[in-house]
This record gives C-alpha cells, structure tokens and sequence, in this order.
C-alpha cells in the first residue's frame, strides 16, 4: 500500500536517525515497554513511580525506606507483579537476591513524562519539554527533549545536546503544525498487533501542567491531519543534531 512506501518509511528513518546520534546499546527493538506494563496497575492521582511504589507496599509489605533508590517500576514489569500470584516473602526474597539489578539510573522520573495523562495544548502555552514515544512494531523509542537546557535522551540518560536554535525549531513545530488542533486520541478501525504503529506525545508547560496525545494505526489511518509533518519536521531537525 502507498503508506507503506511513504508514512511507514518516515517512521523507520526517524529512528534511525536518532539511534545513529546515539551510542551503540542505546537503541533497542527488544527494550522492555515498561510504561505499558505498569499501566495495568489500578488508576490513581500519584504519578507513575508513586503508584508503584503503593502497589509494593500494599500488596507485599514493603516500607518506603527499603524501595529507597530503586527501580520499583521496572521491577513490577520484569516479574509482572500485576497479573502473576506471588507471596510477599516471595517478592521479599526475589527483590533482596536481585536488588542490585534494580538500582535506578535516573530513567524513571526522566522517563516518567511518557505516562502523564493531560489536557489539549492550548495556542499560548509555553512548552519547556516534550515527550515522544513511537512504536512501528520493530523498533521502539522514547524520547525526551528539554527546550530550557538545550539537551534531548533517547532511550537512556546520558544527555545530547541541542543548540539554542534547534529548542527553538522544536518548538515552533509544534505550533506550525497545530499540535493545538490535533485530537487527543485518535486510532484506526484494525485492532492493534505487532504490525501497528503505537505513538505519544507528552508536552509540559512552563506552569508545569501536561498536556497530551496518543493513537494507533494499523493502515495509516486517523492520524492527526499534521502528524506525517510533525514527523518529517523532528526528523529534518534530527539531520542536523550532532
């Protein structure tokens, strides 16, 4: 099909590009999705680390000291706490044999962006950081951007830096392509499957609040009328990052 040969391919080079500025090791198809994971946790007003954090301890009896400095998310993801029957001795003794696995680099609260839920962005918001998590089925990213200091993450924490200008195109992408404008959810007919293409966009404002879009597609489908330009204007911004 034509999107195949055109949208699909944009995405591919898109993440390309970016895991080319990138060590090697930095970009991966077989990362875990710790986000989807940790979202079967039950919904509630504390940001994601927050929510994991209340998931241990009420569950398994964990006090706030001893999940001190730890990855609690990716832990609940690795042994699919949610959904799998463990004792609390058991997640007691797995945590204490595999601890230092789990020390958090820094990851989850740079990262944690990708889970906010949020409002429309409105056309005088002032974006000081941006969040993008695209998935073609092959090949998965998340990606921070922070306009204020002039520096992006793909996939790990070790800053890149970007030049004042290249903050500043960022952001007026955002408004040359009406992020203002878009639906906040949007998918195609198909059900989802490995052949999908997955995506969220997290924008934070100056005044610190969220504001938010995602979507599916299967066949090219129900995109946000500007999000091929979105796409091709990140990219076009990417060419030029060193």
């Amino acid at each position: 099909m034509l999107w195949e040969n055109s949208y699909m391919f944009k995405i591919f080079l898109l993440c390309s590009i970016l895991c080319s500025i990138i060590p090697l090791g930095g970009c991966t198809s077989d990362t875990p999705n710790y986000i989807e994971e940790v979202s079967q946790m039950p919904v509630s007003d504390y940001d994601e680390r927050n929510e994991a954090l209340q998931f241990m301890m009420e569950n398994y009896g964990f006090s706030e000291e001893e999940l001190e400095g730890l990855d609690v998310i990716k832990f609940v993801g690795d042994f699919e706490l949610c959904t799998r029957d463990f004792s609390a001795e058991e997640v007691h003794d797995i945590l204490s044999a595999q601890k230092d696995m789990y020390v958090d680099d820094g990851s989850t609260a740079l990262y944690s962006i990708l889970s906010k839920d949020g409002r429309e962005l409105r056309k005088d918001d002032s974006v000081n950081r941006m969040g993008l998590y695209l998935n073609n089925g092959t090949m998965r990213q998340q990606l921070v951007f922070e306009f204020e200091k002039d520096v992006y993450y793909v996939n790990n924490v070790k800053p890149r830096p970007l030049t004042t200008q290249q903050s500043a195109q960022l952001r007026e992408l955002l408004e040359d392509c009406k992020v203002f404008d878009w639906e906040r959810h949007t998918e195609g007919e198909e059900e989802e499957s490995t052949g999908s293409f997955s995506w969220k966009l997290v924008l934070q404002t100056s005044n610190g609040e969220y504001c938010t879009y995602d979507g599916y597609t299967c066949d090219g489908s129900n995109l946000p009328d500007t999000f091929n330009d979105f796409l091709s204007g990140i990219q076009h911004i990417a060419e030029g990052i060193k």
